[in-house]
């Protein structure tokens, strides 16, 4: 799972790993437009269920990196189906979240590639006062289990060396008081450099 703020870069990822295909959910693939990267674009619910059972079923057989850009949206999705059917909003809210919750363990499961799941940042503010960066989908109950359900938990920033000023997109995998991150294999450093198809022969080797 990886997560960031608003155009730091999180789909200029995707032509970092290997043979990916993309369910996207938001439009969003312009920046990666030159690299010909096959896609399917979905606009609601059902078109997810759809490329979601058509990737575990046949994609994953062809492709090595499964991305999902972006998760939070696709749970919106999931929240908008719901609310046109059931009456009451807590009930819209657990059932959008036993779902995407389910779906999550199911990918897990998935053999031949690796899953790649974008979320959107959310930024809330402790009992001290300080901002807590994580990913996020609707709803409380379902953000609590998030990174308990997935391997890796990458948060992507921008670095900037203090000796030569260059700047350098990095995933953040270790967690801190204030950022959410997670690296299950311990073989990455605190800051890795923005390169999943480097990052995942490192936890592979």
């Amino acid at each position: 799972m990886l997560y960031g703020a608003p155009k730091v870069g999180k789909t200029r990822l995707i032509p970092t790993s290997d043979n990916p295909i993309v369910i996207s959910t938001d439009n969003g693939l312009s920046s990666i437009r030159g690299n010909n990267i096959p896609f399917i674009n979905c606009t609601n619910w059902k078109e997810c269920q759809e490329a979601l059972k058509w990737a575990v079923a046949e994609g994953c057989k062809k492709y090595a990196s499964l991305w999902i850009d972006d998760f939070t949206e696709m749970a919106n999705m999931k929240l908008l189906e719901t609310m046109s059917r059931v009456k009451h909003g807590q009930q819209a809210y657990g059932e959008m979240a036993d779902e995407m919750l389910a779906l999550i363990r199911l990918l897990r499961q998935v053999r031949g590639a690796t899953v790649y799941m974008i979320c959107k940042e959310e930024r809330i503010q402790d009992n001290e006062l300080r901002l807590i960066y994580a990913p996020v989908i609707p709803g409380k109950a379902a953000n609590g289990m998030l990174s308990y359900l997935v391997g890796q938990v990458y948060r992507m920033e921008h670095y900037t060396d203090q000796n030569t000023g260059q700047v350098f997109e990095v995933l953040r995998t270790k967690r801190t008081p204030t950022i959410e991150a997670g690296d299950r294999s311990g073989k990455l450093a605190e800051l890795e450099l923005a390169n999943i198809g480097q990052i995942y022969r490192k936890i592979m080797s």
